[in-house]
């Protein structure tokens, strides 16, 4: 397994804000097939039942197809075959958050296809939030189901 940090250092995203400068993407191989983990990570309240923000996978898509520069633009081309092994089977691909509790120094890590709540779309930002402790499947969703259900959303 290997960890991948994003780069360069995004000056946005501050402690004191809950979230922390990088984001990680997450790789190795299972039985050869080669995965993936998108990680976002925040600090926060585990114990608030508030549903927060979870705002950087447009970091962690760049992670993926290898994008260096901060934004998304025109000029940057995307390898086509990374998301036909996606499509196809050849790659396993997951969700995942980690939050460092900033009180307690306690922390929670889950995969989204393994939340039991209904998923959230803040309808005054279009974000997707979900709870620091959500309630947890006992069998995680497929990628299709799990993506179906980000849809409907």
């Amino acid at each position: 397994m290997k960890i991948n940090f994003s780069e360069p250092r995004n000056d946005i995203y501050r402690f004191e804000g809950g979230r922390t400068p990088y984001d990680l993407l997450i790789f190795g191989k299972i039985d050869e097939k080669d995965f993936k983990i998108f990680l976002n990570n925040k600090l926060g309240d585990l114990e608030s039942g508030a549903r927060n923000d979870v705002t950087t996978y447009n970091n962690l898509l760049r992670l993926y197809l290898g994008v260096r520069s901060q934004r998304l633009s025109g000029e940057i081309q995307i390898d086509r075959n990374l998301l036909l092994k996606r499509a196809v089977g050849d790659e396993i691909i997951s969700y995942a958050m980690f939050i460092l509790d900033k009180n307690t120094g306690n922390f929670n890590f889950f995969f989204l296809e393994e939340v039991e709540d209904a998923f959230y779309v803040n309808p005054r930002n279009y974000m997707f939030q979900v709870k620091y402790r959500p309630a947890l499947r006992e069998k995680p969703l497929n990628y299709c189901e799990f993506v179906l259900n980000l849809i409907e959303s």
